[in-house]
């Protein structure tokens, strides 16, 4: 039996205060309906809050809907139904954007449900139809437009807030200041933010903040999370606003930029005599982003044990380690424990040697047939040309004849002969897989890997990120080994065991022998 879930989203603090969520339930008794209609059973309820769709953030990693959305395409869901009130609670980006993600959506398998489109489903199939393709366009361009509208209405108010020093939302103000005819310090608020600092005066590293913060339940007025980040803590330490600046802001070349600092423009949090003691305990490097990588297999380490990004701790070392940042910040509400593992002597050296010998063979899907067949896939690309020639042909009639009811039931037979050719040609086309050129760059740089400088330990990153979706890390009982769970994007999983070279060389040479293909 098919599983249903509803999705219900709000964008804003003054949604979540009022009745935004409440306004998209949906009746118990469509629900039903919807159960008998198309023989399916509610099996969840997904709720992204104070989230955006016309930023997209919906549908990121971090997002409700992003995870409901990789859990399908991982296979962790299956034979599910997506129901929502209207189309822009899922989307709200340009149109081509939009297009492409409903596209990623029905592609994975989920089937969707918009009451406002009434209750038929939505499939990767009847998508094709052009009434209905018409009908998602013209929505998805509404919902597009009209967030497009209310943007520029709110940052043209904004802007004239910053100038009349009435910036009053909630989401705009620091965590220790509210609006009440006038900026005001809510005192239990400053407390928090003065102890952060007392702690870094006293020595207290960032990390050692958070996990204090954490281990205390101390949580910020407004925050959306039940724990605090190592980022968060960093960046409230440096931040100017604590001193009562404002900072502004400009997105024109694409990118957050600060343009300026204005001055006393909230009342002073943190005297100007600590914030500089403090500012003196950081390094003097920029607070910019990290711009090299000591990790080859940077941004695809997840630890096994909680599902969270792992990143290198104890950098400054020879011998340093990856660990799950989950445990190290004690962020997860699971109260990951997954321990530290050695990342040149172990996870490095191991994987390099794993995918110096890969085999492209091991790791394609095993179900696919016919993959040298070139002269059916010649027959097939001929015949695809024939099929687009005869669509636009219909098209044209489609646009100037009275009566259409013909020409639309041909339209829709060609296209979808369209579209099984074509999964047809990229199911012979196997062979040609772009999987193959990649693993082969990988092989080729890897033959002449020795000390790699940034740009090339980038480079090889960007190309082994090409094929793995993600690498799971679990650290061995005995501390010599640790299990690697590799996921391909094209679905193949494949589980290594690694060894330390140092302590267990013996356990290291069989690995190098097991996968050898020149052994």
């Amino acid at each position: 039996m098919k599983k249903l879930y509803i999705y219900s989203r709000v964008s804003s603090d003054a949604q979540l205060s009022g009745k935004g969520l409440d306004r998209q339930t949906i009746d118990p008794s469509i629900i039903q309906q919807i159960e008998q209609q198309h023989g399916c059973k509610l099996a969840g309820l997904i709720s992204d809050q104070g989230v955006s769709a016309y930023k997209g953030d919906n549908i990121s990693d971090t997002g409700e809907l992003g995870q409901f959305i990789n859990s399908v395409k991982n296979g962790q869901l299956k034979n599910c139904i997506l129901a929502v009130e209207t189309i822009d609670r899922i989307t709200r980006l340009p149109i081509h954007d939009a297009r492409k993600l409903f596209a990623t959506i029905l592609e994975s398998g989920i089937e969707l449900i918009i009451l406002k489109m009434g209750y038929e489903l939505i499939t990767y199939d009847s998508s094709s139809d052009m009434g209905l393709d018409l009908q998602l366009q013209i929505f998805l361009h509404l919902a597009f437009a009209e967030s497009k509208q209310k943007s520029t209405r709110i940052k043209a108010s904004y802007q004239s807030n910053i100038k009349s020093k009435s910036v009053k939302c909630s989401r705009h103000l620091p965590f220790w200041i509210e609006w009440d005819n006038g900026y005001k310090l809510i005192d239990s608020e400053v407390e928090k933010l003065k102890e952060l600092f007392e702690l870094k005066l006293k020595g207290y590293s960032v990390l050692s903040i958070v996990k204090k913060l954490n281990d205390s339940g101390v949580r910020f007025r407004n925050s959306r999370t039940k724990l605090v980040s190592q980022t968060r803590i960093t960046n409230l330490l440096k931040s100017r606003t604590c001193i009562g600046d404002f900072g502004v802001y400009s997105k024109e070349s694409g990118k957050r930029e600060l343009i300026r600092w204005e001055s006393n423009f909230y009342p002073a949090a943190i005297d100007n005599e600590l914030f500089n003691k403090v500012q003196a305990t950081f390094s003097n490097t920029k607070g910019t982003r990290q711009t090299t990588i000591k990790n080859l297999f940077h941004s695809i380490s997840y630890c096994s044990a909680c599902g969270g990004r792992m990143a290198v701790y104890h950098a400054h070392r020879e011998q340093f380690y990856l660990r799950c940042v989950n445990a190290t910040q004690g962020r997860s509400e699971h109260h990951c424990k997954a321990g530290a593992i050695n990342y040149p002597s172990m996870i490095h050296a191991c994987l390099i040697h794993y995918f110096s010998y890969l085999d492209v063979d091991s790791i394609k899907p095993t179900t696919s047939i016919e993959r040298n067949s070139k002269n059916e896939i010649e027959r097939l690309q001929d015949e695809l040309i024939v099929l687009e020639r005869k669509r636009e042909r219909l098209r044209k009639l489609f646009l100037i004849e009275d009566d259409v009811t013909t020409i639309e039931s041909d339209l829709k037979k060609v296209i979808a002969k369209i579209q099984n050719t074509k999964s047809r040609i990229d199911e012979l086309s196997i062979e040609d897989d772009p999987i193959v050129d990649t693993v082969n760059d990988i092989k080729r740089t890897l033959a002449d890997y020795h000390n790699p400088s940034q740009d090339e330990l980038i480079k090889l990153n960007s190309m082994i990120r090409k094929i793995v979706s993600r690498i799971e890390f679990k650290k061995g009982s005995d501390h010599k080994t640790c299990r690697a769970t590799i996921h391909y994007h094209n679905g193949c999983i494949v589980n290594l065991r690694l060894y330390n070279k140092n302590s267990d060389p013996d356990g290291y040479a069989t690995f190098k022998t097991v996968w050898n293909s020149e052994k």
